[in-house]
């Protein structure tokens, strides 16, 4: 699409937003919206319990342990049923251990699983797994169940994809939560480090006969999408547009504080990776969540994708 995007479009798009639809330096899609990994907190249950809203790992498993003793049983909802639930967290612990540079690097087979920050990062979820942090028995639960709980707000904390909102703003809790940067973990990673990023696209067919005017037509689309869905608070837009601020909802103006100032976007490791390898890694991260593996064995198992 390079010979159509030079007319003003790509000034109109968000820096990096055509990082995922470039190979062999040329465009093959235009991205419509922005999905990102975003924890909510139930603020409401932290005053109630005096606990602190956690900003480091130390303080989320404190944060952890402080709920289960006080009787709440699931301090952060997961749907173990389903492995892109565990991924979710899997993945932004990994980013926060590890860094941006270390799991592009694996993703990509120019590094390695094998990285101590990786192992580290699978380390911290089964550690969390193993206190009680996502209840007595997350692998018995799909995503939906899991997320009713957090919706009638005996669940304080939750990490998945940003479409979550929609779902929040029509919950009983709307008015309870809010959204705040993943805690950190060591000094490889920070707020700036996102999951998530861009992976939806719109592309034309090299066999249409009429090109010019599907193109004409694909802007149209994907630019309105992305104004809609983020009017609806279910994505964020790839787009630089002009928005009625009164039209959009409060946790999406949070998220948005986080995403302006995202220095990295590590798109989700079962995105990223196609076919068999996203397969085999949401198998071994299943296998990671339910304690059958050690995180040794899980970046080994991993690594023989880059063998």
């Amino acid at each position: 699409l390079d010979d159509y995007l030079n007319d003003g479009t790509k000034d109109k798009l968000l820096d990096g937003t055509l990082d995922n639809m470039t190979f062999d330096g040329k465009v093959y899609g235009l991205p419509h919206t922005m999905d990102v990994g975003t924890f909510f907190v139930n603020q409401e249950l932290f005053d109630k319990y005096n606990i602190k809203v956690p900003t480091t790992y130390d303080e989320l498993v404190d944060a952890c342990k402080k709920f289960r003793a006080a009787g709440v049983k699931t301090p952060m909802a997961v749907g173990g049923k389903e492995a892109w639930c565990i991924d979710m967290y899997l993945d932004i612990l990994q980013v926060r251990s590890a860094g941006y540079e270390a799991c592009i690097n694996a993703l990509s087979g120019k590094g390695s699983y094998e990285d101590a920050g990786i192992i580290d990062g699978a380390k911290r979820l089964q550690e969390l797994v193993k206190l009680g942090a996502f209840g007595d028995s997350p692998m018995s639960i799909s995503r939906d169940e899991s997320e009713v709980p957090f919706y009638n707000g005996e669940v304080p904390m939750y990490f998945n994809g940003s479409w979550t909102i929609g779902n929040v703003n029509k919950s009983k809790v709307k008015d309870k939560i809010k959204i705040v940067p993943f805690p950190k973990v060591g000094d490889k990673s920070d707020s700036t480090d996102l999951t998530g990023g861009v992976a939806g696209t719109f592309v034309v067919s090299a066999n249409t006969q009429y090109k010019d005017q599907a193109v004409t037509c694909l802007k149209y689309i994907a630019q309105g999408f992305a104004k809609e869905a983020f009017e609806a608070g279910v994505s964020i837009p790839a787009w630089k547009l002009d928005i009625d601020e009164s039209k959009v909802d409060t946790l999406t103006k949070q998220l948005m504080d986080l995403t302006n100032s995202a220095k990295t976007y590590t798109l989700w490791w079962n995105t990223y990776l196609e076919g068999s390898k996203s397969e085999l890694y949401m198998n071994k991260s299943s296998e990671l969540f339910a304690l059958k593996i050690t995180p040794e064995q899980y970046a080994k198992d991993l690594q023989t994708m880059n063998s």
